[in-house]
């Protein structure tokens, strides 16, 4: 049976991508001392940590009623519930490799190396993630052109 898939046009994110990063970036180091940065992986691998850290930022104390590790549910009551319903089978540990499935095609792997090297190296280390490290799990990913659609 065949799938529709719409096409994957990343020129309509342009805006997004590039502009969207330069603003968001320069934003953090001009203001590095007035924000906290949390890393999605960080949030997911070492919840209790990471939620920590982030109720001490906000001067507030952290609930009795931890998450489970890799779990927000527990802290349901101070966020947006119908975003953890319709979103709470997707955020877990599973969800730190859901970007393989759509590397796998080699026109996207490119673009995602491009990307990466329109970030660079100092500024992916500023925001917490190595390109050393990237382009090896890039790389990982096995080409295939099964469904090679763009």
């Amino acid at each position: 049976m065949l799938e529709f898939r719409p096409p994957w046009n990343l020129y309509d994110w342009y805006i997004d991508l590039y502009q969207g990063f330069n603003n968001l970036y320069a934003f953090a180091i001009e203001h590095q001392d007035q924000i906290l940065s949390v890393r999605y992986e960080d949030l997911i691998l070492e919840t209790d940590k990471t939620l920590g850290g982030i109720f001490d930022y906000l001067c507030l104390e952290y609930p009795s009623m931890k998450p489970a590790p890799g779990s927000i549910a527990g802290i349901s009551q101070l966020g947006d519930k119908k975003g953890l319903e319709k979103y709470s089978d997707t955020i877990g540990r599973a969800s730190l490799d859901q970007w393989i499935s759509v590397m796998h095609n080699p026109i996207r792997r490119s673009w995602a190396c491009r990307y990466l090297d329109f970030i660079g190296s100092e500024r992916l280390l500023k925001i917490g993630y190595d390109l050393a490290d990237l382009d090896r799990s890039l790389s990982s990913v096995p080409i295939s052109l099964k469904d090679a659609h763009i």
